[in-house]
C-alpha cells in the first residue's frame, strides 16, 4: 500500500535512510523532522505487512534546479512549484529486489502534471531510464562530495 507519509514514521525513515545511503549523503534529522511535519504529502511510502519497505521524498520548486542547500537544515520548499525536485528515493535493504523504488516513482509520475528532477549516481541511470527520465549531464549538485548526474521526466 502507497501513503503519504505521517510524522510518526519518523524514525522508520531515518533508519531507512542510513541504511540506503552512505554517511555522507544522509539528510539530517532536523531536515527530515521538518518536512515529514510541514509538508507531509511530499514524502510517500509503500508497506508491506503493516512495515515500510521503502519512501521517496521531495520538493516542489519554482527551478527546475536541484540544490544542495536542499538536503540541509536550512530546508527549502513551498507548497506550490512548477517542478518536483526528488530529494531521495530508498528501499529497505531486506526488501531490494521486489520493485518497491519503481512502484513509488510511477506513482509519483501518474498523480502529478509536473516535470520531476532528480540527482543519482551514475550506477542508477538506467534504473532511472526505465521508467522514462532522460539524462540532463553531470549535475552543478556536489552533496557529499560527489559526482551526481541530473535527470528529468518532463510531462
Amino acid at each position: 500500500m502507497i501513503r503519504e507519509a505521517n510524522i510518526n514514521d519518523f524514525e522508520r525513515l531515518m533508519k531507512l535512510e542510513r541504511d540506503s545511503f552512505n554517511e555522507d549523503e544522509v539528510v539530517t534529522e532536523k531536515g527530515f523532522r521538518y518536512r515529514l511535519a510541514n509538508y507531509p504529502d511530499h514524502t510517500l511510502v509503500i508497506e508491506e505487512n503493516n512495515d515500510i519497505c521503502a519512501y521517496i521524498t521531495y520538493v516542489l520548486s519554482d527551478e527546475l534546479k536541484l540544490e544542495d542547500i536542499m538536503f540541509t537544515d536550512d530546508v527549502v520548499d513551498m507548497e506550490k512549484g512548477n517542478y518536483i525536485i526528488v530529494l531521495g528515493l530508498a528501499t529497505d535493504p531486506l526488501h531490494k529486489k521486489k520493485g518497491f523504488a519503481s512502484k513509488l516513482m510511477k506513482h509519483l509520475i501518474n498523480i502529478t502534471d509536473k516535470t520531476i528532477l532528480l540527482t543519482c549516481h551514475d550506477y542508477l541511470i538506467d534504473f532511472y531510464s526505465h521508467l522514462g527520465f532522460k539524462v540532463l549531464g553531470i549535475s552543478e549538485s556536489s552533496f557529499a562530495n560527489s559526482k551526481w548526474y541530473d535527470m528529468v521526466y518532463e510531462k
